[in-house]
């Protein structure tokens, strides 16, 4: 038997077998639930977390998800634990990180997602050391964060294990201390590069603790977006340096087995500073930046060919990431 109305409890929930619908109680009348399947399986997906954005409080803990083979518009798909920007990310196939950042004060958060679940992010552990602008990159079980500034810059390197929670653990040393810098990986190193004195880009062999090593110049850009498969790595975009420089839209590769000097790949649709960056192992996506005003695009091209960046969709905010995004089928997952 049905209660009356006025002593349904709001928000009561029934199954109604005549629609063959879950409803709800609003107060006044049974609502049919309708529910969301955002555009996350069945592929590559990317996760954007936290940076910064045109309107007040310019400090942003929006999370934007997209699909790495279909583009489009992301999804808002969820929140950090608190809204900040010049941070590091990171993912392994499940998960995916945010590290550290500034809200105004410099942080030592460690943040994670479930890639196949929407939600807030959950707290993960903290960095060895509070700081912002951290180059993050992984393999298939260990997230490195590298350099970073607390404000000045720093040569720390520390790592996690992703499978687990806790704290990261002292890694080595980076060969010059950096900020903002971007990087990628392929399943045993990790390149760190784009804003080095001199535009000295340096590597890390995932596997083994212990410092890291240079290997090449570029011409010095901030905070480029960057990417990899397993063999090619890219870094797009940035203000190009010393301090006041225009911002760029050249897009450059390296193969990573070979620390082969950079070249020219090709151009994004704009110039931009502070793109983020990520890849599947088909397709790199440089996302957000300032143009100069903030701005929301998704690019991409596919790794295995030269060419330039086409519109690949929008963030769910317009976003500027100092410290890029993480893909669950990145190059450094093999």
């Amino acid at each position: 038997m049905s209660l009356p109305p006025s002593e349904i409890p709001l928000g009561a929930m029934r199954f109604n077998f005549d629609s063959q619908k879950l409803e709800y109680w609003n107060g006044s009348a049974w609502m049919q639930i309708h529910t969301l399947s955002p555009n996350l399986d069945g592929g590559a997906r990317a996760v954007f977390m936290g940076g910064g954005q045109e309107a007040s409080p310019y400090n942003s803990d929006v999370i934007s998800a997209f699909n790495m083979a279909s583009g489009g518009t992301a999804i808002d798909f969820g929140n950090t634990s608190e809204a900040r920007r010049n941070t590091g990310q990171f993912g392994s196939a499940t998960r995916g990180f945010l590290i550290g950042g500034a809200n105004p004060s410099v942080s030592d958060r460690i943040d994670f997602v479930t890639f196949s679940t929407t939600g807030n992010a959950t707290d993960f552990g903290n960095l060895t050391a509070s700081r912002r602008a951290v180059a993050g990159g992984a393999n298939a079980t260990r997230g490195i964060g590298c350099g970073g500034n607390t404000p000045s810059g720093t040569n720390t390197i520390d790592f996690i294990t992703m499978v687990s929670a806790g704290n990261a653990v002292d890694f080595g040393d980076a060969t010059h201390t950096n900020s903002n810098d971007a990087a990628f990986a392929s399943p045993t190193r990790m390149i760190v590069g784009g804003n080095g004195p001199s535009g000295q880009c340096q590597y890390i062999t995932i596997a083994t603790t212990g410092n890291s090593e240079d290997f090449t110049e570029i011409s010095r850009t901030e905070v480029p977006a960057a990417g990899s498969n397993a063999t090619r790595g890219l870094f797009a975009g940035g203000e190009n340096q010393p301090a006041g420089g225009a911002n760029n839209k050249l897009i450059i590769y390296t193969t990573i087995a070979t620390l082969s000097e950079f070249s020219t790949f090709g151009d994004l649709t704009a110039n931009k500073a502070g793109p983020g960056g990520a890849a599947s192992k088909t397709r790199f996506v440089s996302a957000g930046g300032a143009t100069p005003s903030y701005t929301t695009q998704i690019e991409s091209v596919q790794i295995a060919t030269f060419g330039d960046a086409s519109d690949f969709g929008d963030l769910a905010a317009a976003y500027v990431s100092n410290g890029g995004g993480s893909c669950n089928d990145h190059g450094g997952l093999g």
